[in-house]
């Protein structure tokens, strides 16, 4: 980022502002064009918090206050509208040669200002304090010389080891010294002013408070002309100069101090000498005898005209002299040690650093000066600007969260450095340049109006009592250029201008990252102008830590669009054209992060635009749905499991259909944060594949596999082409099954189940090919871990259908894959050395394996295999794969019963639970160990109403038994669980397949109790 000047206020009405200011007078500034103001020959002070603007000129003041305008159009929405004015003079020749803005804290625990105190100085060397409002507060006539100038320093907490901070004082200017107001005492007789202001407009009696300033006065002995001065505080010089002072002034046998007095340092400018450097010393000049005599005869003739009134005359005189409150303190005299001794050359103004260290100063042959304050020599001149106005900017270092650590590893708190511009407006040129300090170079150029006012302002708040808590004590603006058409500018520098070559590079990145931040927290932007920004951005950054920064802010903001990402990594990718083995660790982390960055939002755009397609009339409707004995061929198992499941998923959805009102729920989808949500579910960088963040929120990671699979599930896009996209996105495979599965089972409701297997059959077909067919299967009795982790994925689906369906694709695909590395296997002992290509070729056929190695017509159901030659081996993984079929469809129909509420009538009188809808899955069934099905199923019946005794077979057999002896029923037991053991699982599924299919036959039209006694034989 560059240095820029950016407005923060308007001054809307310029026309009434001139007529209330100048009137008449106006006509005197023939010079200034018609719509702008007069600024260079009126006073001009803005409040450091920014809310306050005063102009004053002559005899009059316009108190202006700050106000937001949310309406405007304009980009600047402050604007400064007039609170009061009028005219300020009491005497007759009396004009404002000065004034300023102090914004007083309030006492509390507040941040901001609680009220403005506006200070005026006059050419009869009086002072007078106002409200906001234009309420005279009091005044006092410090001096009876014209007033040059009122400056403030304001509270401040040292620096460093050996700064002593600076306190609340107001600094009164005079051609013969300076006069000090201390800011506490100050402060508090302007509150209380204040506050007697307020109690007086409440028509209450009170007595005026009284003021008590405390005020030390400073003249200057050997300066002829003062046009301006600066307080720089307290000095204290090394025992060597002290101590060589000493010898120089009283030679061999000088008596001298064993150490060092402390001084306050006064500069002033102005002519013979053109700078003076005056020293006061601290705790004063011992008193002269005169002068106690004088003061002692002074408080009798007080005490004796108190007590005798007309001793002294006439009291009306002493009361009126009394009421223009002159203070009367001693002067001390301060010596000037040295100066710049120019007689041709007169100093205008003088404006101090923040750090008082250094000072610049303007004369009259147009010449800027930069000194040392401490050491008082001149450090740095510049020619060529006449009228010249100056103003320093202090630059903080920029703190950034990625690299730069307020804290070091100690705990320690680490002071982050400043810098020091200078600003110099010269309004013969109408230009603004800003110098780096002390013998930097120019560090640029802006242009201005030639009648426009440059406002330095170095203090923040006042009557702070040494608050502690106001670390940060400084002006809201500290460099403000004013335009004649009544705008209000801000100049502002960054830090890394103070800095060259690498560090300099570093920290003006670090400087474009932070700017970048604050433009993407604003969320008014469009597409085009969000990649423009990027692009101008990124094209800027110089070093590869800030690059990964940049793209990781990108990354992390929720307004991110997938252009603007890969504007910035096109930025990056162009200028890391080196292998990867040649660059440094952060340029090989870059290279590595944009490249998977470019693959993912490639393989977005591709997945994005299916899913923005309308579904294919083919896909969403039945009519075109394979037959059950196609599907049973892609499947690979029978004609009589897949009627099976086609009649359970017609008793599911007739369940459905019975209780569509029982939860409804309304879902709002956020298009602009998809892409965000999608960048936020992988990581990246961390291996040179692309995989799933762990412990992703599910509705998160369902919203993704969603966007990935629904828009190819419901096109006829070939699937080779989602193959191919999916390769080249770099994703880990395991990744795609795991977000498959997740999509399929999650799904709410399918279209087409025949339709809707088939393809999702073939989509699990073509994620497993994007790995290596080894990495799947193992030998026939091991377990394969890609297939045991889809398995726990489906014992864990709360939707035990959904698994099931999936589970069947899934030992489909497992099948054929294992019939593709036996023959591979075969073709391997066949071939001899140098038949590489056949291998590639038969790579090449793998894609089209399901639809040249199905099955024939015949199923297993069909025929019965006699012959040993026929027997074929089944690996460990498909019997895995069977039993877990078995265990979802039980657990299908038991989640259907049990997720039904029943309706009650006449036939269900009993006392019920609250119904509860359980969401079970195998895993949990599982988990809880015997006795969880009963559980579920009791709980249930017990939200139904039916009689208990209806539950109960009294036709069992059991009953028949219960009279038999203990010795008898230990041998049924026995015998009964002999013939469990003989029940093979394929007869149990049977069984509940049985059971299934005369339930879906069983007639509707019953009553409530029969409905639950048919669901409890279910």
């Amino acid at each position: 980022m560059s240095c820029q000047i950016k407005g923060i206020a308007n001054i809307p009405d310029i026309d009434n502002v001139k007529k209330l200011l100048y009137g008449n007078a106006i006509s005197k500034f023939e010079y200034v064009p018609s719509n702008e103001l007069p600024l260079q020959d009126c006073h001009i002070s803005l409040s450091s918090v920014g809310d306050v603007f005063v102009m004053a000129w002559n005899t009059k003041m316009i108190i202006f206050i700050s106000k937001w305008d949310s309406q405007e159009l304009d980009e600047i929405k402050n604007k400064f509208h007039i609170t009061w004015h009028g005219e300020i003079t009491k005497e007759q020749n009396e004009w404002i040669t000065s004034v300023i803005c102090l914004p007083l804290i309030s006492l509390g625990k507040a941040s901001g200002p609680d009220w403005t105190c506006i200070a005026v100085g006059y050419n009869t060397g009086f002072v007078r304090f106002y409200t906001e409002t234009g309420a005279l507060l009091f005044e006092e006539q410090i001096h009876n010389e014209s007033v040059l100038g009122i400056k403030c320093q304001s509270f401040s907490l040292p620096r460093h080891v050996g700064d002593t901070g600076c306190s609340e004082e107001i600094y009164i200017s005079y051609n013969s010294g300076v006069c000090i107001l201390q800011g506490f005492p100050l402060f508090s007789t302007l509150r209380a002013c204040r506050n007697h202001l307020a109690r007086v407009q409440a028509n209450c009696n009170d007595l005026p408070p009284v003021p008590n300033l405390s005020c030390k006065k400073w003249a200057f002995k050997n300066q002829d002309i003062a046009n301006d001065s600066e307080v720089i505080g307290i000095t204290s010089i090394n025992s060597f100069d002290h101590l060589m002072t000493a010898s120089i002034c009283g030679g061999y046998n000088a008596m001298y101090r064993s150490s060092a007095p402390q001084h306050n340092l006064v500069v002033a400018t102005g002519k013979r000498p053109f700078i003076g450097f005056h020293y006061a010393l601290e705790g004063g000049n011992a008193p002269v005898l005169s002068d106690v005599a004088i003061a002692m005869a002074s408080k009798l003739a007080n005490a004796i005209g108190t007590a005798v009134p007309w001793f002294r005359g006439s009291s009306k005189n002493t009361t009126s002299d009394a009421s223009k409150g002159n203070i009367q303190e001693s002067v001390e005299t301060m010596s000037c040690r040295f100066g710049l001794s120019d007689i041709m050359r007169e100093g205008d103004c003088i404006v101090c650093s923040p750090n008082k260290m250094l000072s610049v100063i303007s004369d009259a042959m147009g010449r800027v000066l930069l000194i040392n304050n401490k050491r008082g020599v001149a450090v740095r001149l510049w020619k060529g600007y006449r009228d010249a106005q100056c103003g320093w900017i202090e630059a903080t270092e920029e703190k950034d969260r990625g690299i730069h650590r307020n804290i070091n590893k100690s705990g320690r708190k680490i002071l982050l450095r400043t810098a020091l511009f200078l600003v110099i407006y010269a309004p013969k040129k109408g230009v603004i340049d800003i110098w780096s300090i002390q013998q930097g170079p120019k560090i640029t150029t802006f242009t201005a109006s030639k009648n426009g006012r440059l406002l330095y302002i170095n203090y923040g708040f006042l009557g702070a009592n040494d608050n502690a808590t106001l670390s940060k004590n400084k002006a809201q603006y500290s460099c403000v250029f004013m335009d004649p058409l009544g705008g209000l500018k801000e100049i502002c520098v960054p830090f890394h201008f103070a800095l060259n070559s690498k560090n300099g590079k570093r920290a003006r990145d670090i400087h474009l990252l932070r700017k970048l931040r604050t433009y993407l927290r604003e969320e008014e932007f469009n597409e085009e102008k969000l990649v423009a920004e990027v692009t101008t951005t990124c094209l800027g950054l110089k070093t590869n830590e800030i690059k990964v920064q940049t793209i990781e802010v990108l990354m992390n903001s929720k307004h991110i669009l997938p252009d603007a990402l890969l504007a910035a990594i096109n930025c990056f990718v162009i200028k890391e054209e080196k292998k990867e083995e040649e660059l440094e660790p952060t340029a090989k982390m870059l290279h590595q992060l944009t490249m998977q960055l470019r693959q993912i939002i490639t393989f977005y755009k591709y997945v994005k635009a299916q899913l923005d397609i309308p579904p294919e009339y083919n896909i969403v409707t039945a009519d075109n749905a394979p037959s059950s004995k196609h599907l049973s061929s892609i499947l690979l198992t029978s004609e009589r499991e897949v009627h099976r499941i086609i009649k359970l998923a017609k008793m599911i959805n007739s369940f459905k259909d019975t209780n569509v009102s029982a939860e409804t729920k309304v879902k709002f989808k956020e298009d602009e944060k998809i892409f965000f949500n999608f960048l936020s579910c992988f990581e990246f960088g961390s291996s040179k594949s692309i995989g799933l963040r762990k412990d992703l929120k599910e509705e998160k990671i369902n919203d993704i596999s969603r966007l990935i699979y629904q828009g190819w599930m419901y096109s006829n896009d070939v699937k080779e082409k989602w193959q191919q996209a999916a390769k080249d996105s770099n994703i880990q495979p395991f990744n795609f099954m795991e977000l498959a599965l997740i999509y399929w089972t999650h799904k709410e409701e399918i279209i087409s189940l025949e339709i809707e297997m088939k393809r999702f059959t073939q989509l699990l077909h073509v994620i497993c090919l994007l790995t290596d067919v080894e990495n799947i299967c193992v030998e026939y009795n091991e377990v394969s871990l890609w297939w045991k982790n889809v398995r726990t994925i489906l014992t864990e689906s709360t939707k035990p259908f959904n698994a099931l369906t999936a589970a069947l694709a899934c030992r489909a695909i497992a099948m054929i894959l294992e019939k593709y590395k036996e023959k591979l296997q075969n073709q391997k002992l066949l071939e001899t050395n140098g038949n590489e290509g056949e291998d590639n070729k038969n790579m090449n056929n793998i894609t089209n394996i399901d639809e040249t190695e199905k099955p024939s017509d015949i199923t297993p159901d069909d025929e019965t295999y006699s012959s040993i030659s026929e027997w074929e081996n089944v690996s460990n993984d498909t019997c895995q794969f069977t039993l877990l079929i078995g265990n979802l469809e039980d657990i299908t129909i038991l989640n259907a019963v049990i997720s039904q509420q029943v309706i009650p009538d006449e036939t269900t009188q009993f006392f019920t639970l609250p119904f509860t809808k359980n969401d079970i899955s195998l895993a949990s069934i599982l988990a809880k160990g015997k006795g969880s099905v009963s559980e579920l199923v009791a709980k249930w019946l017990s939200t139904t109403g039916i009689d208990p005794t209806r539950l109960i077979d009294t036709t069992d057999v059991e009953f028949d038994q219960l009279q038999l002896s203990i010795d008898s029923l230990q041998l049924t037991d026995a015998l009964d669980e002999a013939t469990a053991i003989e029940v093979s699982q394929q007869e149990q599924s049977k069984l509940l397949s049985l059971s299934v299919e005369i339930g879906d036959e069983a007639k509707t039209n019953m009553t409530t109790e029969a409905y639950i006694l048919g669901k409890k034989s279910t």
